[in-house]
């Protein structure tokens, strides 16, 4: 399988666009993609790794094909921290 690099933004993208279909419509479906689309964040990806370190508080900011960059940005953190509040 060829990987190819990928950004906290766009899963959370997805997850925003799965909330926006629940809210519109109700339909439990978008529920469960939303909650499949926050996992990329905790290794549910291509890698396998977690990108939220809970003992640093932090998330990478990267997701490449060969592994993670963590440079500390905040808003990977804001990001993840929106989503997993809902």
């Amino acid at each position: 399988m060829r990987r190819f690099n990928q950004q906290p933004l766009e899963a959370y993208a997805m997850i925003a666009a799965c909330v926006e279909a629940y809210a519109l419509t109700g339909d439990s479906t978008w529920h469960r993609a939303a909650r499949r689309c926050f996992e990329w964040f905790l290794g549910r990806n291509d890698l396998g790794q977690s990108l939220y370190d809970s003992s640093m508080g932090s998330v990478a900011t990267r997701y490449i094909s060969i592994g993670l960059i963590k440079t500390g940005e905040l808003n990977p953190v804001l990001l993840f921290s929106s989503r997993r509040s809902r």
